[in-house]
């Protein structure tokens, strides 16, 4: 699974003074203002800057040796002018920066996993999405896309693999909440297909000047951490959704024996679902794109839609566009949305998508409506594994702070996130969809 779900999230203000500790959390020695200045140093090209104090707000943090823990810093920092002249001199900057750090103590399997996948998304952060951006800037400038994530201010891999970006929060950033729903609505939605397609269209063009540029994201190691527990938490997941459904009039006797039908194989279809074919049509895929990772900026008004970024590429890969597709509506868009408006969505993506591709120029044919169509459905049990696990939790009332995969009280507490009636409206609009496509058989 994603890395999201390795993480326990915590929320607790600390700084950088006395013991450096909060609560039985405490900061690793390296986070100091050295560390500090040399990523601002790096990111700002400036070797004259100098980090004057720093606050850190832890934002995830895990014990187990292979996951990955998050901190917020805010560096205030100055820089030498470069001559007397007063004109030269600049007041103080304040930066907010968010820093993401693997735990490793060895070089075992899966240690090494985890480290390609930090070192995945620095290759994507610095270079390929960088890559993507200045190609739509050049040939695209009206799509008015600022760039599709967080600067990465700095990163390493020795002595620790991490990541360093800028907080786009402190940008203006946030978590869609439109009408206080938990999801998003058509306009936000519409924007996310577009963004999207520019996204995907942005990849082809790359790969077509270098396709080695596509290397570092071909290894699907989505199911290889932790792989016993990934099983055994689908296969509990089918069982419990499973359960509940038996107990819905009109739909237990119908549905609980297909859903659990899926138990033992589940994630071998998964597997096969997010795996490249190399004679289809293949753009490099965000592959965690649900309403968590995805940060909306709005107009001054506070009601307008003036950017978005994507975040957490963690699980970045290159493979079929349906992947994000499936991933996006099936977990993301308000119930009402996805059940009247799922083909008008998958149409502004590809609309979107053929426009952008004849504007990059590219020599790689788009498919068809109906092949997208069809390849949706070939991959279909992907959207069944997202709406059994994010949809549930996107419907709650509050967000995914657990680590779902190693923590046992929450897997115990775990089926109350599918007895909501928020829940139990949007999978019985979707269970016989699934029916319809085949994926019960």
């Amino acid at each position: 699974m994603t890395l999201s779900f390795m993480v326990t999230q915590v929320e607790s203000r600390v700084s950088n003074v006395a013991t450096k500790q909060t609560g039985r959390f405490k900061l690793p020695e390296w986070l100091d203002e050295d560390f500090l200045q040399l990523c601002m140093q790096r990111g700002e090209n400036d070797p004259t800057i100098r980090v004057l104090k720093h606050s850190v707000t832890i934002g995830s943090i895990s014990s187990y040796p292979n996951a990955v823990s998050t901190y917020r810093v805010s560096v205030e920092f100055k820089r030498r002018p470069r001559s007397r002249n007063i004109l030269d001199f600049k007041p103080q900057e304040v930066r907010s920066l968010i820093i993401k750090v693997m735990n490793h103590d060895n070089q075992d399997s899966k240690s090494l996993d985890t480290i390609y996948l930090i070192e995945k998304e620095i290759e994507l952060l610095s270079k390929t999405i960088p890559a993507i951006h200045k190609i739509v800037s050049m040939e695209y400038p009206q799509s008015g896309i600022q760039q599709f994530t967080s600067h990465c201010i700095y990163s390493e891999l020795q002595p620790r693999p991490l990541i360093v970006v800028e907080d786009l929060h402190n940008l203006g950033y946030c978590i869609a909440s439109p009408k206080g729903h938990r999801g998003l609505d058509l306009e936000h939605s519409t924007m996310v297909m577009r963004v999207l397609a520019t996204f995907h269209a942005g990849s082809i063009a790359i790969y077509e000047k270098d396709p080695s540029s596509m290397k570092h994201y071909e290894a699907n190691v989505w199911n290889k951490q932790n792989e016993s527990l990934v099983k055994d938490f689908i296969e509990l997941t089918v069982k419990d959704v499973a359960d509940e459904v038996a107990t819905w009039p009109g739909y237990g006797e119908k549905y609980s024996a297909k859903i659990r039908g899926l138990r033992k194989n589940l994630l071998s279809r998964v597997n096969a679902a997010v795996t490249r074919d190399p004679e289809s049509f293949n753009v490099l895929v965000h592959g965690d794109l649900w309403f968590n990772n995805i940060l909306f900026k709005y107009d001054m008004t506070g009601t307008g839609i003036s950017d978005l970024m994507f975040v957490n590429f963690s699980n970045a890969r290159y493979s079929s566009p349906v992947i994000d597709l499936q991933h996006f509506l099936f977990s993301s868009p308000v119930d009402e949305v996805r059940s009247k408006n799922y083909t008008r969505l998958l149409r502004v993506y590809y609309e979107s998508l053929v426009y952008v591709m004849g504007k990059f120029k590219v020599n790689t044919k788009p498919p068809t409506f109906e092949e997208l169509t069809k390849e949706m459905t070939k991959r279909g049990s992907y959207g069944i594994l997202i709406a059994f696990i994010l949809l549930p939790i996107v419907l709650g009332e509050k967000t995914l702070n657990h680590n779902f995969l190693n923590n046992p009280d929450v897997i115990k507490s775990r089926r109350k996130f599918y007895s909501t009636e928020n829940y139990r409206s949007a999978l019985k609009r979707l269970l016989p969809i699934f029916e319809e496509r085949g994926l019960f058989d």
